[in-house]
């Protein structure tokens, strides 16, 4: 992966060796597919047995289109706005995030994805002041739903699930915008109103580099994917 910030934007460009060759790869194995049947699971539940080759033609697809075109963009391009480039990225980035999820569960790639969820490396230490330390163990896969759903999704309403665990203690948390910082290449400044009496504006400072690595990160499951074939020839 490759990542500039400089005075006239971010640029970024992830490896997409592994992305450009996944769907071919599928296609070679596809007798590997088209009878097999894998368990849909909802909140740790079987709810019904499918046969996956059509969303994982789904996921090759939107991978590969996604990623290109998050290669294509610059970031922080507008100086003294708002940010809803990096609006656009949280949604592009919970589609690559999800896609390799689904298709690490598909394929059993259970201790990858076990791993990949459990770090808590990339966003916790910007949220530890707010963190509710009295709730189960907080990872940065729960932290990126949190600012996506805040940020780029409800933006007028977070009060639901493991989003609870950054609220410290509050009923509402709503973000009214997100700006860049102009004074640093590549940091967002992320407002957010709560429901204390208090009039107060807790602002999150955090870096951009830190969603492109992490979706960096989930992206090495299709490394895994194409390594495992390679391996099985």
């Amino acid at each position: 992966m490759k990542y500039e910030a400089t005075t006239n934007g971010i640029s970024i460009e992830f490896n997409t060796d592994s992305i450009d060759n996944l769907f071919a790869r599928f296609r070679l194995n596809y007798e590997e597919f088209k009878n097999k049947l894998v368990e849909y699971k909802e909140n740790n539940r079987t709810r019904f047995n499918y046969i996956p080759w059509d969303r994982i033609c789904a996921i090759g697809y939107r991978l590969y289109d996604t990623v290109h075109y998050m290669n294509d963009k610059k970031y922080h391009v507008e100086k003294r706005g708002k940010a809803f480039d990096f609006y656009e990225f949280l949604n592009n980035a919970y589609i690559v995030i999800h896609c390799s999820e689904t298709l690490a569960e598909i394929l059993n790639f259970n201790e990858e994805l076990k791993e990949i969820k459990s770090v808590n490396s990339y966003f916790i230490p910007y949220f530890e002041d707010v963190i509710d330390k009295k709730k189960s163990c907080t990872t940065d896969y729960e932290c990126f739903q949190y600012i996506r759903s805040l940020c780029a999704v409800h933006p007028e309403d977070i009060t639901k699930g493991s989003n609870r665990k950054f609220m410290n203690q509050t009923d509402i948390h709503c973000c009214p915008f997100v700006l860049w910082d102009d004074d640093c290449k590549d940091e967002l400044l992320i407002y957010v109103y709560d429901s204390k009496k208090e009039p107060e504006e807790p602002i999150y400072r955090i870096s951009f580099y830190s969603f492109v690595t992490y979706v960096d990160l989930w992206l090495k499951i299709a490394d895994t994917v194409m390594l495992k074939y390679k391996d099985d020839e």
